[in-house]
């Protein structure tokens, strides 16, 4: 019988494992905790948007849970590509689905251990997956496995078949042969099926049962708090869709330069895209937040319609809704409004300085700012090359349309940081290139909490001078109080200096 301290629940597990770090670290304990501290800041926000929970961290390795199979392995693809390229960082990825038992400061079940066990049979930079994982995600023509056989796991007296995830040039492990299954075993295949349905009625008979809130008292949370949900986009392609996501980042971003404003990240709504949305009470007690504004985008070449609507997600009330039709050079107009009309109705008041920082336009060139949205949809802290040589190519198209466009700058000298960090090139040219694009930023833009976000890390990871680094994060906090990145960047600064428990 579960307790309220020992929770049990059926989930994808993902467990991850550094190859060779033993050796790579012996006797170099900072070299081990910079190699930690580089895997969480890759992964972990990668786990946060594809709505997975990070259970615990072991060693060097690290156990995740997840919904459903298919978010599990398009996860672990998702880690795979950020820490390609990053110098020591490579990667044994396990998935198993199965029971888990929960207790206050611990995750134990027979699913843990299965994992555990599938990932020693991953490749180096490899997933490898279990028949029960393999199962759920057949019918998913985006995910593509190769069987590796059916490998013999200490402890586990039944054999089951493990795969490789083939997507992405993804490299598939040794072949551990067939076995003939026994008939016990064969019959108790059979009987998957229904127990999976058995199951899911279970699982929806608890949904049903609990119902939104969970417990949560809705009446406290915040009132003056909001979450900016992914914009649907309502046209066809990549370039519509990278417009959407960079319009959900840059509202949540002008929102965010409001000092009355409770914003949640951008990281912990994207899990909420898509047709498969909780109802608004299910989101406010999730994410703690009274507010939700939802939208959605239809672009035709330079012809834009941007609807919002603001609702009371306590209540799942509608507030306020508006939808702006005209061209894409008026989006920066749109932006402020929308700002103006949300702390209007959550009663925030704005100061004249932030009045000014939401109405700022970066640029007057919207080739540029199109290229930017793309920038900022993607994440603009890395530390692995392929995003590192991504981000710098569209940075330098960026500046090559604007040379004024302050932040464009301010992600090339982020770009060669990262390049620096993370041991891709350490030289003093690289730094020099670092130190020139933060200069020009502040030059054309002081006031703008990105330019203070990238001299910050110049002072971080460039020069070791954690105090001003952390004067210059402080700063673009205060620029910007509802953005939960400038936080997380004084949290790392803050580690660096042995200030926070690692």
């Amino acid at each position: 019988m579960d307790t309220p301290q020992h929770k049990r629940r059926l989930a994808a597990i993902v467990f991850t494992d550094i190859v060779g770090f033993s050796k790579l670290t012996e006797g170099d304990e900072v070299r081990a905790l910079e190699l930690l501290a580089m895997q969480k800041q890759i992964v972990q926000p990668i786990v946060q948007e594809s709505g997975g929970q990070w259970l615990k961290e072991m060693g060097d390795g690290l156990l995740l849970s997840f919904p459903s199979s298919y978010d599990a392995v398009q996860c672990a693809i998702r880690i795979q590509k950020g820490v390609r390229g990053v110098r020591n960082l490579v990667l044994r990825i396990g998935v198993h689905q199965g029971d888990v038992v929960q207790t206050e400061n611990d995750v134990l079940g027979s699913g843990v251990n299965i994992a555990s066990r599938v990932e020693t049979v991953a490749p180096a930079g490899g997933i490898a997956v279990s028949d029960k994982v393999q199962r759920d995600i057949a019918h998913h023509a985006d995910l593509s496995t190769q069987s590796i056989g059916f490998p013999k796991f200490k402890g586990i007296d039944d054999a089951f078949e493990v795969y490789c995830v083939t997507n992405d040039g993804l490299p598939v492990g040794a072949s551990h042969g067939k076995v003939d299954l026994p008939g016990r075993l064969a019959k108790r295949r059979s009987l998957v099926l229904p127990i999976a349905v058995a199951v899911v009625v279970l699982a929806m008979v608890a949904a049903f049962f609990l119902r939104p809130g969970g417990g949560v008292d809705l009446s406290a949370i915040p009132p003056k708090s909001i979450a900016v949900l992914p914009f649907d986009n309502f046209a066809k392609g990549e370039a519509e869709q990278n417009f959407a996501d960079g319009l959900t980042e840059v509202i949540t971003a002008t929102l965010s330069k409001i000092g009355e404003l409770k914003v949640i990240s951008r990281t912990s709504v994207m899990a909420y895209r898509g047709d498969n949305r909780p109802t608004s009470p299910e989101i406010a007690a999730k994410l703690n937040v009274a507010h939700v504004l939802e939208g959605s985008v239809q672009r035709a070449g330079e012809q834009v319609r941007i609807v919002v609507q603001l609702i009371d997600a306590r209540e799942d009330r509608h507030l306020w809704s508006e939808t702006y039709d005209g061209q894409f050079s008026e989006v920066f107009d749109v932006q402020t409004l929308v700002a103006k009309n949300i702390a209007g109705y959550l009663e925030a008041n704005l100061t004249q300085q932030e009045q000014a920082r939401i109405a700022r336009k970066p640029t007057q060139n919207m080739e540029a700012y199109d290229q930017y949205l793309v920038l900022l949809q993607r994440g603009i802290v890395h530390i692995a090359k392929r995003e590192l040589d991504t981000n710098l190519a569209l940075a330098k198209k960026v500046v090559a349309l604007d040379d004024q466009f302050a932040e464009a700058h301010a992600i090339i000298a982020l770009c060669h940081l990262g390049y620096h960090w993370s041991g891709i090139d350490r030289t003093e040219a690289r730094l020099a290139l670092a130190r020139t694009s933060v200069a020009k930023a502040v030059e054309l833009a002081p006031e703008a909490p990105m330019v203070h976000t990238a001299k910050g890390y110049l002072h971080y990871w460039g020069l070791g001078e954690f105090d001003k680094a952390l004067a210059e994060f402080e700063l673009a906090r205060k620029m910007e109080p509802g953005a939960s990145q400038h936080i997380e960047d004084i949290a790392w600064v803050q580690r660096a200096k042995g200030d926070l428990p690692l």
